[in-house]
């Protein structure tokens, strides 16, 4: 039997440790317009990205969960690969459909005065711009992954997976 009550629970807990994380910084980021503005920015921000977390969860994460609980054993490795997949690949995806042209690219892009595109070609800087953001996303996509294998798998067997017939035959 699934374990939906655990998992509800992993599901609703396991973005709010990593999206914390981002409130701080989203702060520190803020700090250019002053105290208020700060928590502004560090509110939109953690909201926006619970909202985000909870949005792909449902989408991708829990349906490769389910796959995952009911063909392999479900581990810290598997959720924080699966989960890091779900945060980067779709930046990946979208960063090799504009480096192919199959996305449009807007002309003269540049971040901080370097300049990220140019004459609709990446610059060096933007080829590492858009590739890090696909790893920074991978990377918060690992953290919620392993935020929820600590929360709803870790001490829970029925999370980990079903006993395989194939393997006890």
């Amino acid at each position: 039997m699934f374990p939906w009550k655990i998992v509800r629970k992993g599901f609703l807990l396991a973005p709010l440790l990593p999206c914390v994380l981002l409130l701080v910084e989203g702060f520190a980021e803020g700090q250019v317009y002053g105290l208020a503005g700060a928590a502004l920015h560090a509110l939109f921000l953690y909201f926006y990205c619970v909202l985000a977390c909870y949005v792909i969860s449902l989408v991708a994460a829990l349906p490769l969960y389910c796959l995952a609980w009911r063909y392999f054993r479900v581990s810290w490795l598997s959720c924080m690969v699966g989960a890091g997949l779900v945060g980067g690949v779709p930046a990946w995806f979208f960063f090799a459909l504009q480096y192919f042209g199959r996305w449009p690219k807007w002309d003269n892009d540049s971040l901080g005065g370097v300049p990220l595109i140019v004459n609709q070609q990446f610059t060096a800087a933007g080829l590492e711009h858009y590739f890090m953001t696909g790893v920074y996303s991978a990377l918060f996509g690992a953290a919620i992954g392993f935020a929820f294998w600590w929360v709803a798998v870790r001490k829970h067997p029925p999370a980990q997976s079903k006993v395989i017939a194939l393997l006890t035959a």
